[in-house]
């Protein structure tokens, strides 16, 4: 039921939150202030951003080359290069980007701004950590707004993912780090991975409002078992 409601009140479908992301909003966390430009995934209205923020400020990334994978407004990459990682941020929405190199100059941080589906811009091997909070839910999307939480109607993200990831990925010393729901469909996108020679280990559950959202390392295994 609680799964079925959230469907139909998604953020997508919310007459509110789509008035509200028609419009540029600023947001000020952590020490940081953000323009969010329409069709950019706000870092504020979401749970998953500011659980795999400070998960990821505690991994210790300085000097550390570091990609944010599909990065919207960048308030993640901004964080870990204020603390000193040699960050990448990416996407494929070009109002991202550009909302993205402005928030790095107002800041005063250095990113670098890359236009990527997933990874035909650079290889995987090009960084030590890799964060992905990726879109989940299955359906088309028709614009780079629903792009940021559509995966298409066969979890094509995912296909499209670890295939590149199984082509790419060589270094055996790049840690992958992936945020989901517990709303979104855990077992399907768990089956693509292990489909492609990929395992998970659960290291992050945290509850907020109501809903549990998981951080999985991703590694390149042998068996395909995933680890809860």
């Amino acid at each position: 039921m609680r799964s079925t409601l959230k469907k139909i009140l998604h953020p997508i479908l919310k007459p509110f939150a789509h008035f509200y992301l028609r419009k540029v909003r600023t947001y000020s966390s952590r020490g940081l202030h953000l323009q969010i430009q329409p069709s950019v995934f706000h870092p504020g209205m979401y749970l998953s951003t500011n659980i795999f923020a400070e998960f990821a400020l505690q991994l210790n990334l300085k000097d550390c080359v570091v990609l944010e994978l599909g990065a919207g407004s960048g308030f993640i990459s901004l964080l870990l290069a204020r603390e000193g990682a040699q960050v990448t941020a990416s996407d494929i929405n070009p109002i991202a980007l550009a909302t993205l190199r402005a928030n790095a100059a107002a800041n005063g941080l250095n990113v670098q701004v890359v236009e990527s589906n997933l990874f035909t811009s650079f290889s995987p091997d090009d960084f030590d950590c890799i964060l992905i909070n990726p879109p989940y839910y299955p359906q088309s999307a028709k614009n780079f707004t629903e792009a940021a939480f559509f995966c298409g109607v066969e979890f094509d993200y995912f296909h499209s993912l670890f295939t590149q990831l199984k082509d790419g990925l060589h270094r055996a010393d790049c840690t992958i780090y992936m945020i989901l729901s517990e709303d979104c469909a855990l077992e399907t996108i768990h089956g693509i991975a292990q489909k492609y020679g990929f395992h998970w280990e659960r290291v992050r559950a945290v509850r907020k409002r109501r809903e549990w959202n998981y951080i999985y390392l991703i590694q390149r295994g042998t068996d395909g078992q995933n680890r809860e």
